[in-house]
């Protein structure tokens, strides 16, 4: 049953939902989708550049006013206007196909505990800080054996009603797709052992009851396996080898995926994989090996291809733990990593230098253009032996200036012409 909005609301809606599919069509995004395609094969040296919106969108949009009042009429407009803005306006490698994905509702409640949190906002007053209030392991020996197995369920019916309910304004226009991607943000393990003891208590653990910590990570690594072969047994895994959201940040164009042998559905092995591990960037590399990699390599050759990492540096753990994943093919390069060294390890791999920027050079009071070139061509020099990608995520506030971000763009390609 389709919900009612207003005339004037579904004419807007349409007149989006046109825009971006005639942007779609055009044969400047139809050669953007190819340099993807090169590019995530790991033999392209045409860098792509990605900056994402989500940590400012209010502020980005602001010089558009959205028209609609009913709440998913509203969504879809800033959706919508977000992927055209972001064209003219910022001039990225982000494409604009003719599709609008809706995420099916799916969750993972890790034995069956909740996790309580306290929310602190920052200066404009959004929820970004937090800290947790409870952490239900105290004794790690002892209670682990008495854990549960974990809950997970999915909302199958809400998320066709809404698709079809978004069909019914733009699907002239546009096809309105049902999409999975639970799995994005869900398979980093050391976040799940933080949540369950708190860092202090985990790192102690570490030192005087390792194989506590070891049959941690295990069962964790278990509980999320059974996760990933329920959500493939019910059909519930979409391909995101397209213009999907495939690690921290980058796209999954590809056409190496799904895998051979068609079995008529979505498998595990059809799929790019994202896995990190920040809060272990105080852990040694070789206790990480012993400890906690060990689960990680094993839920990680469950999937096509695969991108590691997101804020942590990962030069050290390349030599001991990275290098032994086959199916790797995007690393993050956070501003943590020694730059130098990870393009050294990278070169010749076929292994994506997916870099992200220091998000500080574009958000603090002042922008300086030389001091963000700078920065940039350290990149462009330590990866110039790899496939490069620059992704410039986790900014919070442009200062009202969103010159910046054409600017920042403008730089980039500059400095990819001169290392190129």
């Amino acid at each position: 049953m389709t919900v009612p909005i207003t005339r004037n609301e579904r004419q807007r809606l349409q007149d989006l939902a046109q825009q971006v599919a005639e942007r779609a069509g055009t044969d400047a995004m139809k050669s953007r989708i190819g340099r993807w395609y090169a590019h995530n094969t790991g033999h392209s040296r045409d860098p792509m550049m990605v900056f994402e919106l989500g940590g400012f969108s209010e502020e980005f949009l602001a010089p558009y006013p959205l028209r609609c009042i009913h709440p998913l009429a509203r969504e879809v407009e800033a959706n919508l206007l977000t992927r055209l803005a972001n064209e003219d306006d910022v001039g990225d490698d982000k494409v604009i196909t003719a599709d609008y994905p809706v995420p099916i509702p799916i969750g993972f409640r890790l034995f069956r505990m909740d996790f309580s949190f306290e929310r602190v906002p920052d200066a404009l007053g959004r929820p970004l800080g937090y800290r947790q209030t409870s952490f239900p392991v105290q004794d790690l020996p002892r209670e682990l054996p008495r854990l549960p197995r974990s809950a997970f369920w999915a909302d199958r019916p809400s998320a066709e009603a809404r698709r079809r309910q978004i069909e019914d304004w733009i699907g002239e226009w546009l096809t309105v797709r049902l999409v999975n991607g639970s799995l994005t943000w869900a398979l980093s393990l050391s976040r799940y052992a933080i949540h369950l003891m708190g860092d202090e208590a985990l790192f102690l653990a570490m030192a005087e009851t390792p194989d506590a910590v070891r049959r941690l990570y295990h069962r964790i690594g278990e509980e999320l396996t059974t996760y990933m072969e329920w959500q493939e047994r019910e059909g519930l895994l979409t391909l995101n080898n397209g213009n999907d959201y495939a690690g921290a940040g980058s796209y999954g164009f590809s056409h190496e995926l799904p895998a051979p042998g068609d079995s008529g559905a979505v498998r595990l092995r059809d799929l790019w994989g994202n896995m990190n591990s920040q809060e272990t960037v105080c852990v040694s590399p070789a206790m990480f090996a012993e400890l906690a990699f060990p689960a990680y390599e094993a839920i990680a050759r469950r999937f096509g291809l695969l991108y590691y990492g997101c804020c942590e540096p990962v030069h050290d753990l390349w030599g001991p733990c990275l290098s032994r994943l086959s199916n790797l093919r995007k690393l993050s390069v956070s501003p943590w990593c020694d730059e130098r060294r990870i393009g050294e390890q990278l070169a010749g791999t076929g292994i994506i230098y997916s870099r992200k920027p220091s998000p500080n050079l574009l958000s603090g009071e002042t922008f300086d253009p030389d001091a963000f070139r700078a920065h940039l061509e350290a990149t462009f020099v330590a990866a110039r032996e790899c496939p490069l990608e620059i992704i410039i995520r986790d900014v919070y506030t442009l200062r009202g200036d969103r010159s910046r971000l054409r600017h920042a763009v403008i730089i980039a390609r500059e400095l990819a012409d001169r290392y190129r």
